[in-house]
C-alpha cells in the first residue's frame, strides 16, 4: 500500500515552488497568477495502518483494501509545527506497474480551520519517491470556509515526507 497519499498526507506530499510558506499558525497566504491564495507545507508520517479488509492475506494491496494515516505539518522542512492531517486511501485498482486509490483527507491547521480533499491518487508500484500528484480541494471550516482549488503532492522518500502546495480559491 502506499506510504504516503495526502494528503498528506495523503498523502502530504507536496510542492515548495510557490511563493510563500505557511509562517506560524497564524502564519500569511500568497497570491499566484490565478489569484489563488498558496499555502506550502511539509508534512512527515506520524501513523500507518494498512487494512487488509477482504482478508485475502495477499502480500500486496487488492481493491477494498485501505491505508489509514496521520501526518504532523510543518510551515517547512525542520521547521515549525502547524497541524496535523488524516487520510484514508482505499485500493480501486492494482496492476504490476501502478496502484490507483480513492483518497480522502484533512488536513488541520492550528488556529486557522480545517481543509478538506478528496480523489483519485494513481501512483507507481514499489518507491514512490519524487512521485507527484493533484487532488481537488472540496471545502474547508474557518478561514478556509468555502474553499476550493487543488492540492498539489510531492512524496520526497520512503518515509513519507512530503511538500503539500494548496491553491485555494475563495
Amino acid at each position: 500500500m502506499r506510504t504516503k497519499l495526502l494528503l498528506a498526507a495523503v498523502l502530504a506530499v507536496i510542492l515548495s515552488t510557490t511563493a510563500v510558506t505557511l509562517a506560524s499558525a497564524s502564519g500569511a497566504r500568497s497570491s499566484d497568477d490565478n489569484d489563488a491564495s498558496v499555502i506550502t507545507l511539509f508534512s512527515t508520517q506520524d501513523k500507518f495502518t494498512f487494512l487488509d479488509l477482504d482478508q485475502s492475506g495477499a502480500t500486496a494491496p487488492t481493491m477494498g483494501d485501505q491505508a489509514v494515516f496521520t501526518d504532523v505539518l510543518f510551515d517547512h522542512s525542520g521547521g515549525s509545527e502547524v497541524g496535523t492531517d488524516a487520510v484514508v486511501c482505499t485500493v480501486m485498482t492494482v496492476t504490476a506497474s501502478a496502484e490507483t486509490d480513492q483518497c480522502a483527507a484533512t488536513f488541520s491547521l492550528t488556529d486557522r480551520g480545517q481543509i478538506a480533499v478528496q480523489g483519485l491518487v494513481t501512483l507507481p508500484s514499489g518507491d514512490e519517491t519524487g512521485a507527484k500528484f493533484v487532488l481537488p480541494v472540496t471545502g474547508g471550516s474557518d478561514e478556509f470556509e468555502a474553499a476550493g482549488g487543488q492540492l498539489t503532492v510531492e512524496i520526497l522518500n520512503a518515509k513519507g515526507d512530503a511538500h503539500l502546495t494548496f491553491h485555494l480559491l475563495d
